[in-house]
């Protein structure tokens, strides 16, 4: 704990002098002599100008090394990339690691959100003759620095008492090309490109390992007036449920949710490839994964579960192995959604149909090895939302295809569901005036998991094992409220499952002390009446956090 709120501390020094164009922290004062001796050894951080060139440096703009002929777009690609530095250079230790990514991981954004694009294009010109340089407009960058930690409320003898403990900063960048030569052809509107960049340096202090989390990187642009096109590593989700999910099967990353990290990070990044096409009849979104991508679910690592082979709780010491699909093309995924906006006496609705093909985003059976596998699953859904009396009225539902187990009969395949939700939010300002309603929201939602084949579910269960409920249901709430200008937020968000007889209750406060720093604290508490229910199996894992961040 020591180690850690010391490395708290320094990380937050180190900041307005790691957004200073022009200052440069002092590692020696930061880190102690020692730690800043070794970051600056050769043998344990990569020299600036090995890896830049003498083009970069703390005061000057990005450029390729003076070995590259500027002149040559064809010498430039085919030169090795000039970012790689070998593992063996990089610092082992978390401290030098954090140091390395802050040192270096702006540069990389930089150089490959302004040199890199038109040196690829410079390539094509040269051996298209097309003119394809564009204007280039200025790079947006952004990012936060945020330390968290959190700790269990009670003992765990499968996991450690630190439920969440690390240092992260994120930077998010965009950059914007245009080219007006496409202007001449007719129905195209390919002169605009979009490159986008998010990314995580994190030290993990409970995992004990740092490292790099890609959350965005791609590009997009519009090919005609009609569609848009995005390529790369993105965020995606869709539907009308609040923290329920029924037709959004983009990855979702529980470890996340349950452990204290900001709700941003509930959704996981898909690398994917997204067609939208427009028109005033109806839109359709489509989603291409050449590769299967699951939740990030729980494995044990950091959360206990409840292990139905063990019939009993496990963690660290017996992490879930998992049989993934991982082929190319073959175990691709794709994603549908077609909606139609219309209007009822003035009041805009969205009806929208989906459609998925993969894989369960979770493991929902076992192989003979003991491994969790990801069966076959086709979706077949729709949703329509819009406005009733004061506040938004939502439904959804999704008919779960388990194609591997479609009789039911299969005891190592989760059987198909049927799944609904209905869902209402409301603003209480014009109910109970500004005073009292004023930037409050409340919101709930009653949904369904409905197992088919029930009973031949339960004749083929083996012995031992605790049988799920035919129907599964859950009522959520959730309220939200805004004081002192929008700067303080208070939010509580409930789970209650009457049939499973359980709850998970996620309270939060957070507070904007200025226009970059934010603070806040709050709760992962799980209540069960059995430890293999869905939130009762996690009734070890309740957890207080806390976090601060600056944001620049």
């Amino acid at each position: 704990m020591r180690r850690f709120i010391t490395l708290l501390l320094a990380f937050f020094i180190v900041i307005p002098a790691l957004t200073d164009e022009n200052s440069e922290p002092d590692l020696g004062s930061i880190f102690g002599d020692d730690t800043a001796a070794t970051a600056k050894n050769e043998s344990d951080s990569p020299n600036i100008d090995a890896i830049f060139g003498d083009g970069i440096n703390e005061n000057s703009e990005p450029a390729l090394p003076e070995s590259a002929d500027e002149n040559s777009a064809e010498q430039e690609m085919n030169e090795p990339p000039w970012y790689i530095v070998p593992m063996d250079e990089r610092p082992s230790n978390v401290v030098g690691q954090i140091y390395y990514y802050l040192d270096y991981g702006p540069r990389y954004v930089q150089h490959y959100l302004t040199r890199g694009p038109n040196t690829l294009l410079e390539f094509v010109e040269k051996k298209t003759g097309l003119p394809l340089q564009m204007e280039e407009y200025p790079l947006e960058i952004s990012g936060f620095v945020e330390g968290r930690g959190g700790f269990r409320t009670q003992s765990d003898k499968h996991e450690k008492d630190a439920s969440i403990g690390e240092l992260r900063m994120q930077i998010e960048a965009h950059k914007t090309f245009e080219n007006s030569w496409f202007d001449k052809i007719k129905y195209v509107d390919f002169k605009t490109f979009t490159f986008n960049f998010k990314g995580d340096i994190y030290g993990d202090f409970v995992t004990t390992d740092a490292g790099f989390d890609l959350r965005e990187a791609n590009v997009e642009f519009s090919p005609f007036d009609f569609a848009d096109v995005k390529i790369g590593r993105q965020i995606l989700t869709w539907g009308v449920g609040d923290m329920l999910f029924i037709n959004d099967l983009f990855p979702k990353d529980w470890q996340s949710f349950f452990s204290g990290r900001n709700d941003e990070y509930l959704k996981a990044p898909s690398d994917a490839l997204k067609l939208s096409i427009f028109n005033k009849f109806i839109n359709v979104d489509g989603v291409f994964v050449p590769v299967f991508q699951p939740d990030r679910y729980i494995t044990g690592r950091r959360l206990s579960y409840w292990n139905p082979m063990m019939n009993d709780r496990s963690g660290e010491e017996l992490q879930v192995r998992a049989e993934t699909p991982n082929s190319w093309f073959d175990d691709c995924e794709w994603h549908v959604r077609a909606y139609h906006d219309f209007n009822i006496m003035d009041k805009s609705y969205q009806l929208a149909a989906y459609f998925y093909n993969g894989y369960w985003k979770t493991p929902a059976g076992f192989n003979m090895e003991g491994e969790v596998t990801h069966p076959r699953l086709n979706v077949y859904g729709a949703s329509l939302q819009g406005p009733i009396w004061k506040g938004i009225a939502s439904a959804e539902f999704g008919f779960y295809d388990s194609s591997e187990d479609r009789d039911g009969d299969n005891m190592f395949v989760d059987n198909s569901q049927m799944r609904w939700l209905l869902g209402y939010e409301l603003s209480m300002e014009p109910i109970l005036g500004k005073t009292v309603g004023g930037d409050l929201t409340v919101g709930a939602q009653y949904y369904v998991e409905w197992m088919m084949d029930y009973d031949r579910y339960r004749n083929n269960l083996p012995p031992g094992i605790d049988p799920k409920d035919e129907m599964r249901q859950v009522l959520t709430f959730r309220i939200t409220k805004f004081l002192l200008d929008q700067n303080l937020r208070i939010s509580f968000f409930s789970y209650f499952s009457p049939t499973d007889v359980d709850t998970y209750i996620r309270p939060n406060i957070s507070y904007k002390i200025t226009d970059y720093w934010t603070a806040d604290m709050g709760a992962n508490i799980f209540i069960g009446k059995e430890p293999h229910t869905f939130f009762g199996q996690f009734a070890r894992n309740n957890n207080i956090y806390f976090g601060l961040r600056y944001s620049f």
